[in-house]
């Protein structure tokens, strides 16, 4: 029999932020478990320059095309780690505020959102592409904080399918009724059951923690976990398949043609601040700053400086960032006298009354 090998499964990252390229911020490697999951079952992994595919045999000429060796009808899952090596990715993208260390984001092929034949991956829970970030779990021990100290509490531990799980407390209560206490320690190790996986505990007092448990999670820059279904039958009780019918790449041991994801972020959008100085040196070159303007993409006004040695100009609204130049011009009595640079990465971002902006130093 010949044996050709063609796409399982395959997944890019785009961002808004890059013009005619995908977005290579990222190195993607499958989870530990699931590295040995796609060797048992004769997968083959490869990166690409901006995501990675999955390769599985198969048998030629075949329409559609058929596995050489069937996955069979059992629910598996496939994660995998996108490992962050661009420092200013947060400031280019439009994302919630996280700490890298403590929290990470989540996507899966559970969230239908086609677009342009493109199929996002996203966040189901939120309902998003890009949701908000989970607290990564990497011990066995989970720290459960309380909005407010309690005397006593009840926990309900559950999977993102809805199904519940014991805690080895699953409640407590302090005999003096004036003891209370800020957080409590829960052993997920000693949970029947647990996997590796998203999960959501919450309390009797209102609270909740979502995040995301992997005690084989390695120790880099992790940003986010990718969970990709075959299918959800044996996750729910009853059985019910959560993939999305368009979002499932394989039925009837078969290539379906529709494995093909992208992970798409929007670029920051930001006021621009232009800060413009005179140049000693250029004294006798008759530019003053109190007559100086700008022109862009958006109305820039004046936001403060005392008009003899400054002058700070900002946007009255947000500009997309991008990786192409956007025409920003320095005028002087309404007389243009250079085109002004665009915020890079890595340029200074600045908070004032709650806003953030880039922050830019020009001299004339």
């Amino acid at each position: 029999m010949i044996i050709k090998y063609d796409i399982l499964l395959e997944v890019d990252v785009a961002h808004g932020y890059y013009t005619g390229t995908c977005a290579a911020d990222f190195t993607i490697e499958p989870a530990a478990a699931t590295a040995e999951l796609l060797s048992r079952l004769g997968l083959v992994f490869r990166r690409t320059q901006c995501g990675f595919k999955v390769f599985v045999p198969v048998i030629p000429q075949t329409d559609p095309v058929q596995l050489v060796s069937p996955l069979g009808a059992a629910s598996l899952k496939f994660s995998f780690h996108m490992i962050l090596h661009n420092s200013y990715f947060a400031s280019i993208s439009a994302i919630a505020n996280y700490k890298p260390s403590d929290q990470l984001f989540y996507f899966s092929n559970l969230n239908e959102d086609i677009e342009v034949n493109r199929r996002f991956l996203g966040d189901h829970t939120d309902g998003t592409r890009v949701g908000n970030p989970l607290h990564s779990i990497k011990t066995n021990i989970l720290n459960y904080t309380f909005s407010n100290p309690v005397n006593a509490a009840t926990f309900n531990l559950e999977d993102i399918f809805g199904k519940s799980y014991t805690l080895e407390t699953p409640s407590f209560s302090f005999p003096n009724p004036a003891e209370e206490t800020s957080s409590y320690q829960h052993n997920l190790e000693a949970v029947a059951g647990i996997k590796s996986g998203r999960y959501v505990i919450t309390d009797d007092q209102a609270g909740s923690l979502p995040f995301y448990y992997d005690p084989a999670l390695p120790n880099k820059n992790v940003f986010g976990v990718i969970e990709i279904f075959t299918n959800t039958n044996d996750f729910t009780n009853p059985p019910n398949n959560l993939v999305p019918a368009t979002y499932r790449f394989i039925e009837n041991d078969a290539l379906t043609g529709q494995g093909s994801y992208t992970i798409g972020f929007e670029a920051a959008q930001m006021k621009w601040m232009y800060v413009c100085r005179k140049n000693p040196a250029n004294s006798g070159n008759g530019l003053t700053v109190n007559n100086l303007t700008i022109e862009g993409p958006v109305v820039f006004s004046k936001s403060g400086g005392d008009d003899i040695e400054e002058r700070r100009i900002i946007s009255d609204d947000t500009i997309t960032a991008g990786n192409q130049q956007t025409s920003v011009i320095l005028l002087h009595e309404g007389v243009k006298i250079s085109d002004l640079p665009n915020p890079k990465m890595g340029t200074a971002l600045k908070m004032e009354n709650n806003e953030i902006f880039y922050e830019m130093y020009i001299y004339v």
